[in-house]
């Protein structure tokens, strides 16, 4: 897999996530980012971060359950998350979701700014 296709992949997944929830006002948290990871070669990788949040309340018991089951099945772990800003979910790692690709994170970054 590819850098634009890591990360296309990412973020179909969020945009699929926030159409099964519903409602309007899903913004970015910051900007598309990318980090190092590690290959399953051991080898160093980089992936796509896509950060995105509701700016109205959802329904607190069905909204971790649709997101669950869009998140699992993608290979993603699912943690809950709950600190003075109110309660979040966060899904991490996954096989179909920003795949570890190969590449080195700061380079891809130097690239962006140079564009």
């Amino acid at each position: 897999m590819d850098a634009d296709t890591a990360q296309r992949t990412r973020i179909d997944i969020v945009d699929e996530t926030t159409g099964a929830l519903g409602g309007e006002g899903a913004t970015r948290t910051s900007p598309d980012y990318v980090e190092s990871c590690q290959l399953t070669s051991d080898e160093e990788g980089a992936r796509w971060v896509y950060r995105v949040a509701r700016s109205e309340s959802g329904d607190a018991q069905a909204d971790p359950v649709a997101a669950s089951d869009i998140w699992r099945p993608a290979g993603m772990r699912v943690d809950r998350l709950v600190d003075a800003k109110g309660p979040a979910m966060v899904a991490r790692g996954g096989d179909r979701v920003s795949l570890c690709f190969p590449g080195d994170a700061d380079r891809i970054t130097e690239q962006q700014a140079d564009e």
